[in-house]
């Protein structure tokens, strides 16, 4: 795609719902094609059996990414998830006349708009969200 290439390093793959998700972006531009800019969000899939449900939760475009041409861009960013989100989770559930089962997951994509038809490129991560980390207790030795 006019030889941008985009690299994003998770600071971690697992978040906590409430927090922010830290990650590192990286374009390579050669040829310094126009970016326009960056869009990363949030989504949320649900799935029962085989419907399926998916939501954008958090949606923004990258500060910092617009109307570029840099050869390198190179910059941490953080994206907010919510707090009263479910945790990542699959189920199934008991039963002896149907299988069905019950899901939810989490992906962080990235869209890089560049100037002209059919040139974006979009990436997608998967991301697990808990609803919390057990609180250790370090003073008992």
């Amino acid at each position: 795609r006019k030889g941008v290439r985009l690299r994003v390093v998770l600071g971690e793959n697992v978040a906590v719902a409430g927090s922010a998700l830290s990650f590192n972006l990286n374009l390579e531009n050669p040829k310094g094609a126009l970016i326009r800019r960056v869009r990363a969000a949030l989504v949320q899939t649900v799935k029962l059996d085989f419907s399926e449900k998916t939501v954008i939760l958090v949606q923004r475009p990258l500060e910092k990414i617009e109307r570029i041409k840099n050869k390198i861009f190179n910059e941490n960013f953080q994206i907010q998830i919510p707090h009263n989100i479910p945790a990542t989770f699959s189920y199934r559930f008991p039963s002896k006349f149907a299988k069905q089962s019950l899901a939810a997951h989490y992906k962080l994509t990235f869209v890089v708009h560049l100037r002209g038809m059919f040139t974006n490129i979009r990436m997608e991560l998967p991301v697990l969200i808990t609803n919390g980390l057990p609180e250790t207790d370090d003073d008992d030795e």
